[in-house]
């Protein structure tokens, strides 16, 4: 009996260790949680961004295996343009977690900034093979397409951006750049088209790709018209001066080209 209660005994005082080593563990566990919401919830607001990096690590020690964890600081060190080490976050991340999309994806653009194109792109297509429905991969793909010049497989990815959701702006203007590339002026006079119906402001950057795209067919009244909005919008750009002057010396019209000397002129006086 006496042998009995002695064994109950030792498996209660297991039970009860087990019970606070995994009441211990709970509870740092959701201690990591909440450290790494509060520098998420950190990293948009820029009082608060400085502190980020310590809740990361708080988070990181408290729960190490938590691959998400190392994916947000990643993408935090990213953001502040600290590519070396959002990268090693990167990989610390993939080691844990090697079909994490967004590891790759960060991993991607860090390599691309660090004008490893070809490696970038690698790490890329990773993330969008994992994770084919998500649109911001393929634009990121695309950018890191121009940037190694291949014009016609960041103009498919942009489409599929851009069918995705058409009041995107950002991959609207990719997707011209990428049109001014090829020469497909027609094309990216419609994207133009699009980008000033839906977004009302005056931009005197599309009006200027609008420009050159009516130049390059030829259509000259219509591409000075569009560079006098774009210098309408921004007067004290003196690139787009130039540019207006050089479509005035192309069609002949001298007085054109005299006005737009004494401006270029009046302008170049505070560049000294």
């Amino acid at each position: 009996m006496q042998k009995l209660l002695s064994g109950l005994g030792f498996y209660c005082l297991f039970a009860v260790s087990c019970g606070s080593v995994i009441g211990a563990w709970a509870q740092s566990s959701e201690s990591a949680e909440l450290y790494f919401k509060r520098a998420m919830s950190e990293c948009s607001d820029l009082k608060l961004q400085d502190r980020a990096p310590d809740d990361f690590a708080t988070a990181i020690r408290l729960a190490p295996r938590r691959a998400d964890f190392r994916v947000g600081l990643a993408n935090y060190l990213f953001d502040c343009e600290e590519d070396e080490a959002a990268l090693k976050a990167a990989d610390e991340a993939l080691a844990l977690d090697e079909k994490n999309p967004l590891a790759w994806a960060i991993k991607g653009k860090c390599l691309a900034r660090q004008k490893k194109a070809a490696e970038g792109l690698k790490a890329m297509n990773r993330a969008v093979d994992l994770s084919p429905n998500n649109l911001a991969f393929y634009r990121d793909r695309a950018r890191l397409y121009m940037l190694s010049g291949q014009n016609a497989q960041a103009e498919k990815d942009l489409d599929r951006v851009i069918a995705g959701n058409r009041l995107m702006m950002a991959p609207l203007a990719d997707r011209i750049e990428v049109y001014r590339r090829q020469k497909k002026w027609s094309q990216m006079i419609g994207d133009c088209n699009t980008f000033l119906l839906v977004d009302r402001a005056h931009h005197s950057q599309i009006y200027r790709s609008r420009s050159l795209a009516y130049e390059g067919l030829g259509e000259y009244p219509k591409a000075i018209q569009d560079l006098q909005s774009a210098v309408k919008a921004s007067p004290d750009n003196l690139q787009l001066h130039e540019a207006l002057q050089a479509l005035y010396k192309s069609v002949g019209d001298a007085k054109g080209v005299a006005r737009e000397a004494a401006i270029i002129a009046e302008l170049l006086k505070d560049y000294r």
